[in-house]
C-alpha cells in the first residue's frame, strides 16, 4: 500500500456512534492492515456538529487524547473533524475564534491532521451577515478553509493537513460551487468526494477527474461502503467492496470507507479494501472477502459465517442474495406440488438453520453484539421457510384441518417476524435511493415461499 496516500476509515455516519472501546479496536486494526488514517467525525456525537462552536467536556476529552495516543502507536494518523455548518457564520470572527480554538486543543496533544466537514447543510448562505460579505456559499466555504488553513499551519509548526468535506461532495459535472471553491481554496487543501452519488455503485477514474476538473484538484474519496445509517442500521452490510475501477487509486488524493455503526462486523468490508488497494488490478472481490473471513475469524465457524453472510450482503453495489434460494424458490414456485423441489428446498434451509445456530452458540465478544440481531431474524425466517415447505408438502393432495391449522401457525410466525426491520434472505427497503435509482421494497424470498405455501392452503 502507498503509504503516501491516506487511506483508512472516517466514522462519519449517522446514528449510534461507536463506543470507545470500538475506537481503540478500528485504529489498532487499521494498524494492522497497512491503513494510515482514522477520521473522527461521528454525525451524533453533539460536540462534533450541533455544539461544534463548544469544547469538548473534560472527560470526552480525554478519551479524544487516548485516541490519539493509540493512533500514534499504531502508526495511524488521527484526523480530528468538526462540522459547524448549519449555524456558523463564516464572515464572524469571533465563529472563526472558537472553531480554531477547539482544533487548537487537540493540535496541542500532537494531531497534525483535521477536517472541516460541510456536508448535509443548506446550500445557500443562511445569515445577512454572510449574504453581504460572499457572493456564493462556494467563496465563503474557500475563505473558511484557506483560513483555518493557515491557523493550523501556524499551530503545529507547518505540519497541518487539513481535508474539507464541501457541501456539494457528489457528482462529476462542475458546478457553480466547485469553481468556486477551485479558484480560491488552497492547493494544499484535500477536497473529499464520495462518486457520482452518495452511495456509488461504481467510481471509476474518468469520474475522479471529472469531479477534480471542477475542484482543481484530486478527490479525496468518502467512499460510504458498508455504511448502513441510511436503512437505520437494519441492514449489515456483509459483503465485499465491489465497483471500484483498478486505475481510480492513482487519480485520488485520499480514500477512507464511511463504515457501519456496527464497528466489529465492519472489519470484514474494510479487509477487502486493504485487498483492493493493495492490488487494485488483480483485485477479486468474492476472493477477497474469503480471505477476511479466513483473517477474522476462527476455523470451526467460518463456513457458517460464509452462510450468513449469503443472506445479509445485498446493498447499493451489488443487489444480489440468497441466490441459490432464489433459484430453489423459482423451482418450487413453478411446480409447487414437485416433491423433489420441496425435498431440496427443505434439505437447504435446514441446512442454513443449522449454520446459523452454529453462529449463534461460537461468536463471542463484539461481533456476537454486532451479529445477533441478523442471526436472529435470519433464524426466525428460516423456520418460517421450513414450516411453509412443510405445508406445500401436506397441501399437496389437498387441504384438510391439519393444513389450516399448520397455515394458521404460519400466519402467526410471518407476522411477528415482520416487526423485526433487519434485512436479509434478498429483503431490501429503501424509502429513497442514495444510488441514482428508484426505491426500492423488495420482499425475503422467504416471505415469497411462505405466501407461497398460505396460499395453497386455501384450495
Amino acid at each position: 500500500m502507498d503509504r503516501e496516500l491516506p487511506v483508512g476509515v472516517v466514522e462519519g455516519f449517522y446514528g449510534p456512534p461507536w463506543s470507545h472501546s470500538d475506537r481503540i479496536s478500528i485504529i489498532k486494526f487499521l494498524g494492522n492492515n497497512d491503513f494510515n488514517i482514522y477520521i473522527y467525525a461521528p454525525k451524533d456525537d453533539p460536540y462534533h456538529r450541533e455544539k461544534w462552536a463548544e469544547p469538548y467536556p473534560r472527560d470526552l476529552f480525554g478519551r479524544i487524547r487516548q485516541l490519539v495516543r493509540v493512533a500514534g502507536r499504531s502508526g495511524v494518523s488521527f484526523c480530528f473533524a468538526v462540522s459547524p455548518g448549519l449555524s456558523m457564520r463564516y464572515s464572524s470572527d469571533g465563529d472563526f475564534e472558537r472553531l480554531a480554538s477547539k482544533f487548537g486543543e487537540v493540535a496541542k496533544l500532537g494531531v497534525d491532521w483535521f477536517g472541516l466537514f460541510l456536508d448535509d447543510i443548506p446550500q445557500e448562505l443562511q445569515h445577512e451577515e454572510d449574504k453581504l460579505r460572499f457572493k456564493s456559499l462556494g467563496e465563503a466555504h474557500a475563505h473558511m478553509g484557506n483560513k483555518l488553513y493557515e491557523s493550523l499551519v501556524k499551530m503545529t509548526g507547518g505540519k497541518a493537513n487539513l481535508v474539507v468535506c464541501p457541501t456539494q461532495y457528489t457528482g462529476v459535472e462542475p458546478t457553480d460551487y466547485h469553481m468556486a471553491i477551485s479558484g480560491a481554496l488552497s492547493q494544499s487543501i484535500y477536497v473529499m468526494w464520495t462518486g457520482r452519488y452518495v452511495c456509488s455503485p461504481t467510481i471509476t477514474a474518468e469520474d475522479a477527474d471529472s469531479f477534480g476538473s471542477g475542484i482543481g484538484r484530486k478527490p479525496f474519496l468518502w467512499d460510504n461502503y458498508p455504511v448502513n445509517d441510511y436503512v437505520h442500521q437494519k441492514k449489515v452490510f456483509l459483503g465485499p467492496l465491489r465497483g471500484r475501477s483498478p486505475d481510480l487509486v492513482e487519480h485520488l488524493s485520499g480514500f477512507v470507507s464511511n463504515p457501519m455503526n456496527q464497528a466489529e462486523a465492519s472489519k470484514f468490508a474494510l479487509v477487502t479494501l486493504r485487498e483492493y488497494i493493495r492490488d487494485p488490478y488483480r483485485y477479486d472481490p468474492d476472493r477477497a472477502w474469503e480471505n477476511a473471513v479466513k483473517e477474522l475469524l476462527q476455523k470451526q465457524v467460518r463456513k457458517a459465517f460464509l452462510a450468513l453472510s449469503e443472506h445479509s450482503r445485498a446493498s447499493f453495489m451489488d443487489y444480489r442474495e440468497s441466490e441459490k434460494l432464489s433459484q430453489l424458490l423459482e423451482k418450487v414456485a413453478s411446480k409447487p406440488k414437485d416433491l423433489d423441489a420441496l425435498r431440496a428446498m427443505s434439505s437447504y434451509l435446514i441446512s442454513q438453520r443449522r449454520a446459523v445456530a452454529l453462529l449463534s452458540r461460537r461468536l463471542t465478544g463484539p461481533l456476537r453484539r454486532d451479529l445477533m440481531p441478523v442471526i436472529r431474524k435470519v433464524s426466525n425466517m428460516l423456520d418460517i421457510g421450513i414450516a411453509s415447505t412443510e405445508l406445500l408438502k401436506r397441501t399437496k393432495k389437498g387441504v384438510t384441518k391439519t393444513a389450516r391449522r399448520k397455515a394458521k401457525a404460519l400466519d402467526t410466525m410471518l407476522k411477528r417476524t415482520q416487526v423485526d426491520e433487519h434485512q436479509v434472505l434478498g429483503e431490501m427497503k429503501l424509502k429513497f435511493s442514495m444510488d441514482g435509482r428508484e426505491s426500492i421494497d423488495r420482499p425475503s424470498h422467504v416471505t415469497k415461499l411462505a405466501t407461497l405455501a398460505l396460499d395453497s392452503s386455501r384450495g
